[in-house]
């Protein structure tokens, strides 16, 4: 499998990301974001019924699985 470049997501202004806001950050589908966040690989909270993802979370996961950050 091909490494993506990506740029490392705590640089934003917000705290939580959009589940399809991490899918289009990673060129993913949304529910390949969410069977991560099913199996407890990529940690997430249900807010309402929205899915969110801590910025944090999200550049370890990126690290821990092999994505490069966009230099």
């Amino acid at each position: 499998m091909a490494k993506r470049i990506v740029r490392t997501l705590t640089t934003l202004d917000t705290a939580y990301i959009s589940v399809p806001e991490f899918a289009a950050h990673l060129s993913v589908g949304r529910t390949l974001v969410m069977k991560w966040i099913k199996a407890g690989s990529l940690p997430a909270v249900k807010i309402g019924s929205v899915w969110r993802i801590k910025a944090e979370s999200a550049d370890a996961f990126i690290q821990a699985n092999h994505f490069q950050p966009i230099r």
